[in-house]
């Protein structure tokens, strides 16, 4: 259940572009999406501490590209190719806010609305969840793309309506959505003056807070990684120097025990005391 959402755009200039609002229809999810996503991320940690080319690592690359895959066809994902949008993404970050609203949330089916819930996640074309909001009724969400220089990089916009109570009386029902997508900060200022929307000073500076976390967390990833990698090799040798100089001096420890029987064997015998 993927859609291209190159599809439903159109460009504004050399390097701004917006997408289309779109209304969508979110069928049941038939899988554990959240138990999915949170193995792909498990499998996202095993392999930084890997080497690229390690049989291992291709091993976990497999398995994650086969679980997003999954992921994918099992939940209704929009895909937005970056070079359709803007020019930039190989050099600098891209902020990008969505807007998400559930048509009549509360009149579509009591059983389904009680027991389903709809859950947003962004992730990028590695499998990475870049941003994740469960129980969505009505939100607006920005997250930053950091750079990518792939030129064919992309992000996908994905929805789970996951089943809570997955007992044989719920059948489950289908959750109507608008969504729209802002791609480049120039686009998103010039919507808010074309609109003639102000942001409130507290939403403003929740959202300036949001950016400049989800900012410090990406800076955060990018140092924390060959930073672990350094410590590990530390570690790993410093282990090996241990282990080397338990061996000599053990070894050193059974040289000297045999040496001292052999004189007190010949001590004794020198003795006539055996």
């Amino acid at each position: 259940m993927r859609l291209y959402g190159v599809l439903t755009a159109f460009v504004l200039g050399a390097s701004l572009c917006q997408a289309f609002q779109l209304g969508l229809t979110v069928p049941p999810s038939s899988v554990d999406s959240a138990k999915l996503m949170q193995e792909v991320t498990e499998y996202h940690n095993e392999l930084y501490k890997l080497k690229k080319t390690s049989k291992k690592a291709v091993e976990l690359r497999a398995m994650i590209k086969s679980h997003v895959e999954k992921y994918i066809s099992n939940n209704l994902c929009v895909r937005y190719i970056l070079n359709e949008f803007t020019e930039d993404h190989m050099n600098q970050n891209t902020l990008v806010v969505v807007h998400v609203k559930v048509v009549d949330p509360t009149n579509v089916n009591e059983l389904g609305n009680r027991y389903q819930q709809l859950n947003f996640n962004l992730i990028d074309d590695e499998g990475n969840t870049l941003r994740r909001k469960n129980d969505v009724k009505e939100s607006r969400v920005a997250v930053t793309i950091p750079e990518n220089p792939r030129e064919d990089a992309y992000f996908d916009v994905c929805y789970e309506n996951q089943m809570i109570d997955k007992s044989w009386k719920n059948k489950g029902a289908n959750k109507d959505i608008i969504m729209s997508v802002e791609i480049g900060i120039s686009e998103i200022v010039d919507n808010l003056e074309k609109s003639g929307t102000a942001l409130k000073p507290v939403q403003k500076q929740a959202s300036d807070i949001e950016q400049e976390v989800t900012k410090l967390v990406n800076q955060f990833v990018a140092q924390i990684i060959p930073d672990e990698t350094a410590s590990r090799n530390f570690n790993e040798d410093l282990f090996s120097k241990v282990i080397i100089g338990g061996i000599v001096a053990s070894a050193s420890l059974v040289i000297v025990g045999v040496v001292q029987v052999l004189w007190l064997i010949l001590y004794l015998k020198q003795n006539k005391m055996i």
